[in-house]
């Protein structure tokens, strides 16, 4: 056994020559066009969320103060509900809607709405109330109405 240990191997007396290492970066020439197409893509969706957002502001401020009406009378919320629903027009550059009558206005909303959540379900209070003297609303009328409202305002295409 240890003859077999001690016997010598012949081996040609010349280096090995060996080839250059294989870099692992970029692992094909292209790479670079996928990198620089990865983070444009990235960046186009980036900017289109931030752009949407920003021009959405308005809807979320609209839904804001609706939220803050327990202690308004039945005649200071609907005229409040109607003005929301005029500075969304507005901040959608529709000036022209915003400023007709509410009863044109109306069917202006309802193509944005479905037949059982639309204005026009709300019934003549909700054209007429604001110039009555006084207004008596149920509680599931004052509900109605902030409820059509708030989804009008997350809903709407101005």
């Amino acid at each position: 056994m240890n003859d077999l240990l001690n016997t010598d191997i012949d081996l040609p007396h010349k280096a090995f020559i060996l080839p250059e290492a294989i870099p692992m970066w970029p692992p094909i020439w292209w790479s670079w066009l996928v990198l620089l197409l990865i983070i444009t893509v990235i960046s186009i969706v980036a900017a289109h969320y931030y752009r949407v957002r920003k021009n959405n502001a308005y809807r979320k401020e609209a839904i804001k103060l609706l939220e803050h009406t327990e202690n308004l009378d039945d005649k200071a919320l609907l005229t409040h509900c109607h003005t929301l629903i005029k500075r969304c027009l507005v901040s959608k550059n529709r000036d022209i809607d915003a400023s007709i009558t509410t009863r044109d206005l109306i069917p202006l909303l309802d193509k944005d709405m479905t037949k059982n959540r639309s204005f026009e379900s709300l019934g003549a209070w909700f054209i007429d109330g604001q110039y009555q003297p006084e207004l008596h609303l149920k509680k599931e009328d004052r509900t109605n109405l902030i409820m059509t409202t708030k989804r009008w305002i997350k809903k709407h295409h101005a």
